[in-house]
């Protein structure tokens, strides 16, 4: 089946990008499996596929770009603002945003993924909902997380005092 995550091989983008143009032309996609934790749970690495496709707009709140960072590592994360000086772009599974993303270094967009061989548009209502909510509780995520390492250093010292 295309788009199997146990059949692929992991591949350098890099070498990837002279392609890509040649693949918006024919196809209008491309797919890739995802690889990382960053946009769990909607993209489990390794299992599902990302679907992309050349942008035909400015990237809104809630789209998932992928993108090339300065330091030329390519990235796959949500939209969760837009402002003049450029995207401010998060993982799903990530509290410390990334500001500043232009344009230029937006490669691609996603417009469904393949999760258990079923095709999930990024249009569709259900998946608007779940990126919303997401994007909205990025802040609680970030609060626990903070909560957790205090939580994990008392717990600790405490384990230090009473040797």
């Amino acid at each position: 089946m295309p788009g199997d995550a146990s059949s692929t091989l992991p591949v350098d983008l890099e070498k990837l990008l002279p392609l890509f143009e040649e693949v918006f032309s024919k196809e209008g996609e491309f797919s890739l499996v995802a690889t990382g934790t960053s946009m769990l749970p909607m993209l489990r690495g390794g299992r599902d596929v990302a679907i992309l496709a050349r942008p035909s707009r400015r990237l809104k709140k809630y789209d998932v770009a992928l993108y090339r960072r300065a330091d030329g590592s390519y990235v796959l994360h949500r939209v969760i603002a837009v402002r003049k000086d450029g995207y401010v772009l998060c993982g799903d599974n990530q509290v410390v945003a990334e500001r500043g993303i232009a344009q230029e270094q937006v490669l691609a967009v996603l417009t469904a993924f393949l999760r258990d061989g079923v095709r999930i548009s990024c249009s569709d209502p259900r998946y608007r909902r779940y990126a919303a909510v997401r994007t909205a509780l990025r802040p609680v995520r970030r609060a626990a997380k903070k909560g957790k390492r205090v939580f994990n250093r008392l717990h600790k010292q405490r384990g230090e005092e009473k040797r």
